[in-house]
């Protein structure tokens, strides 16, 4: 960045590129700035050259007075007070006055705080007319009003702001510049329609941000800056990916006091062709997933799956003395689901269920109201993603849910449970964020591992790898040597921290290893048709089953870990539709359930006989069938 000498002292640039390299700028004729003063009165300034920066300005206007309490503008000429008694009045200016003869619209009651001088740079409106803010939970808000219902739509979409931040202001539709309290820069870009940050966090000035008393965005990676100690105004032009106009930072004006409020029209510049909304990608109804189980704290099983009808269904065992007898019900207003649902439990034993809809690629979830029972929230809440794959969903170190997914171009990306005044909320998630890489599948699992979270995957080139997951991050990715893995590998974690991996390969037999992944094991001569489960028993022993090509479930498995695997065995000679699962119950044993063609759902319960008696040839007695209401 080029700058001033008074800037170049002040100001640490990152990157600084000639402004002519973007000629996907477009700006209107003038960018209009409105300025309310210290005597409360509102002047019009416009800016005539805003795509270079120089200083030409049109003759000032006086467009009105007495503007108490906080001033934002909208894009179309909108223009919004926020009152010291929590009102927000909406006007219009339409360019030679105001609509309705300047009489205010109240679109708001009880944003107190908002109209004080606190909160002067803690709020913004982007190009689209979406609020951003942060207000005493310290968390950042978006908020979108509907002019045609006059309903309010309010999203919390990330935590901290309050602590780390001191000033944010847009940069078009949905970019944030925000500023730390030691004065640098990050720019963030979110967008509300997949409710994914598309950017995060990136650095874009390093020092002496700290001067401006106030920012003036007009959009396009353009805004104007106010340093009130000297009355000199800066015009900026960020280019994106770290980059500035070398000339950014040039003065454009003088005398302007830091007692002025100035508020650029947000959508007076635009970035040509820029679409920060990701697709949605072709999804196809997939009532054949497998099902989601868990076990509560009261002993009795849940089942959680996709109808044919598109609708999310949950299964309850009606009593522990009966393990086939499950009673149903179909959670209404919404039934264009697709695949496999997330559970999560949160840390006061309530279930949190997720899946994606086949429609618009969005996940919707939803939460018990009472723990170990069928009753949920009143209606699924929609959490975006535009994702490939289903959620799915685990509890981090801070006991917080943590729900994955995966992009059409292969990227992981995450959603973490809100902590608000200290505390977590149940249901309330922050914006999607992006972990990077390409080439991951829906073909992905995830595992708590010890205070980290493991994330298995199957990846477009056929391989199998384990990613650890550190928070916000994911680490390099540990391969496990196959090219040909099909479908979704399986895993378990080891009391030492190790992740064993189960496969079916190209020639539909299963295979194992453990870390350090020294070598596949195949696991007998089964030919598989599905993808495998497995589980970990409470001695340490491995678990698997899987589907042969006639639809019928085998399992094997050790009977203790220092033997080898069991021949498969056939548990059942009814058609499975869907894969397996398995998971541990209380007490020592295991659950294997699955779906019939006609979805109905099948349970197993795999018992060990006495430690002792067991030999290579004995392993798991599972007992069970089809499920009744």
């Amino acid at each position: 960045m080029a700058v001033t000498a008074v800037a170049a002292s002040l100001i640490t640039p990152l990157a600084a590129t000639p402004a002519s390299a973007d000629p996907a700028l477009q700006c209107q004729t003038a960018a209009q700035i409105f300025v309310r003063k210290g005597d409360t009165g509102l002047d019009l300034k416009a800016h005539e050259e805003p795509e270079i920066g120089n200083p030409v300005w049109a003759p000032n206007r006086g467009i009105g007075f007495a503007w108490e309490g906080q001033m934002r503008t909208g894009p179309g000429g909108r223009v919004y007070t926020i009152t010291p008694g929590g009102e927000i009045h909406k006007f219009r200016w339409n360019g030679n006055g105001w609509d309705n003869g300047g009489v205010r619209d109240v679109i708001a009651t009880g944003w107190n705080g908002w109209g004080d001088a606190f909160a002067r740079n803690r709020m913004m409106i982007d190009a689209r007319g979406d609020f951003y803010g942060f207000p005493s939970d310290k968390a950042l808000h978006w908020w979108r009003f509907d002019e045609s219902s006059r309903k309010w739509t309010e999203r919390i979409i990330d935590t901290g702001w309050g602590d780390r931040f001191d000033m944010i202001f847009s940069d078009g539709p949905g970019g944030i510049f925000a500023r730390t309290t030691d004065g640098k820069l990050y720019r963030y870009q979110y967008d509300a329609e997949s409710q994914r940050f598309v950017e995060y966090g990136r650095l874009v000035g390093g020092s002496g941000w700290g001067q401006f008393t106030d920012v003036a965005s007009v959009g396009g990676g353009i805004f104007y800056a106010l340093n009130g100690s000297n009355g000199q105004v800066k015009w900026y032009r960020y280019l994106g990916e770290g980059n500035w106009a070398t000339d950014a930072g040039k003065n454009v004006g003088l005398g302007w006091p830091a007692d002025w409020l100035i508020e650029g029209a947000p959508d007076a510049c635009q970035i040509l062709n820029y679409t920060p909304t990701p697709p949605i990608p072709a999804l196809s109804p997939n009532a054949t997933a497998p099902v989601a189980a868990y076990q509560g704290d009261d002993n009795l099983l849940n089942y959680f799956f996709v109808n044919s009808s598109g609708r999310l269904t949950q299964g309850r065992q009606r009593h522990t003395g009966d393990l086939l007898l499950v009673d149903h019900q179909d959670l209404t207003g919404y039934d264009k689901f697709t695949g496999e649902v997330g559970v999560g439990v949160y840390g006061d034993g309530k279930l949190e269920i997720q899946a994606n809809g086949y429609e618009d690629a969005s996940v919707r979830g939803r939460g018990q109201t009472a723990k170990n029972s069928a009753s949920w929230t009143a209606a699924f809440d929609e959490l975006g993603g535009r994702f490939v794959s289903a959620p799915v969903i685990v509890k981090d170190r801070d006991n917080l849910l943590v729900s994955f997914a995966v992009d059409s171009s292969g990227a992981l990306w995450y959603r973490q449970q809100l902590v608000l005044w200290g505390a977590p909320v149940a249901g309330k998630f922050g914006a999607w964020r992006s972990l990077g890489g390409s080439g991951l599948t829906a073909d992905f699992s995830v595992l708590r591992n010890g205070d980290s979270i493991d994330v298995i995957g199957r990846y477009t080139d056929g391989s199998a790898r384990v990613s650890r997951f550190n928070g916000t991050s994911l680490e390099a990715a540990r391969s496990t040597g196959a090219s040909d893995v099909v479908g979704r590998p399986a895993a378990v974690v080891h009391a030492d921290g190790k992740v064993q991996v189960v496969v079916r390969r190209s020639d539909n037999k299963i295979y194992t290893q453990r870390e350090p992944f020294a070598g596949w094991q195949p696991v007998g001569s089964l030919v598989a048709a599905g993808s495998p489960a497995a589980v970990l028993t409470a001695s340490g022993s491995l678990e698997l089953s899987v589907r042969d090509t006639s639809g019928l479930v085998n399992t094997t498995g050790q009977s203790n870990p220092a033997l080898p695997f069991r021949a498969w065995q056939v548990q059942d000679f009814t058609e499975a539709g869907t894969d397996t699962t398995m998971i541990n119950l209380r007490g020592g044993d295991i659950l294997l359930t699955w779906r019939d063609p006609m979805g109905e759902i099948y349970a197993y319960r795999g018992s060990f006989g006495s430690a002792s008696a067991r030999s290579a040839a004995t392993g798991l007695v599972y007992t069970g069938g089809k499920t009744t209401s």
